[in-house]
């Protein structure tokens, strides 16, 4: 039993007590127990001193009665306030709980692959990017922001890239894969690519990913891979590792 629980059953059994207690001094102290005759009860009732006079105690112990039902009703009170305030901390436990279950299971998009076919005369170049949720709930990409560079001896360019076919919002369940494509708008007979093809130029695939989860809490994944001329893939480099970000 908690000490509140205790609290209010001594106060009810003190009530009930002193209920007892003048319902006794009635029964058998009271009025009706000192005299058969009512004016000479009344007139030994005057003369008696405070302490052994029936109204006296009676007005005491209707004092002690009402002092004792309001610390009791206020008892109830502090109870039903305590336990509201504990419902109250109850439910914030269990959204926090909620949170920290979401936050260790959240969904995390991450970059799994780039890869585009060789270049090959009169056939579009095509940027393959595979993502991946890595998490465990669900992960709804809401924007996706690609960009091809082409790196040279004499600076970098920007590979203008067609618009996205089509794409719409897509939920990726946790260990699910997704590609998107991007076609180049040069083809391959363009003089753009000839310095890539002599392996003189190099290419970087670089992008955002904006997802989010059953919460709708927004976070941007970002990549920026340069193409490798040994390991003919794209790699991490330094010159774009602060588009390398996981939120």
């Amino acid at each position: 039993m908690q000490e509140a629980d205790r609290k209010l059953a001594w106060s009810a059994v003190f009530v009930l007590a002193v209920i007892a207690a003048e319902l006794s001094w009635f029964l058998f102290v009271g009025p009706a127990h000192h005299s058969a005759d009512a004016a000479a009860q009344q007139t030994d009732q005057d003369n008696l001193p405070w302490w052994d006079s029936a109204a006296a105690w009676t007005a005491i112990f209707t004092c002690i009665l009402t002092a004792s039902t309001i610390g009791l009703w206020g008892q109830t009170k502090r109870l039903a306030e305590g336990a509201a305030d504990q419902s109250k901390q109850m439910a914030k436990s269990l959204a926090l709980a909620q949170r920290e279950y979401d936050a260790t299971h959240r969904p995390r998009i991450k970059l799994r692959n780039i890869g585009y076919p060789p270049i090959r005369r009169n056939v579009p170049v095509t940027f393959r990017i595979t993502i991946a949720n890595a998490g465990d709930n669900d992960a709804t990409i809401v924007a996706v922001a690609i960009g091809v560079n082409r790196n040279t001896e004499t600076g970098i360019f920007a590979v203008p890239l067609s618009p996205p076919h089509d794409e719409k919002k897509i939920t990726l369940k946790g260990g699910q894969l997704h590609t998107f494509y991007r076609d180049a708008v040069e083809n391959s007979e363009s003089t753009v690519w000839s310095g890539v093809l002599a392996d003189m130029d190099t290419l970087t695939v670089f992008g955002e990913i904006t997802y989010s989860d059953k919460n709708n809490i927004v976070r941007r994944t970002g990549f920026g891979r340069t193409w490798d001329k040994n390991l003919r893939a794209f790699r991490r480099s330094q010159t774009y590792a602060d588009f390398e970000y996981e939120d």
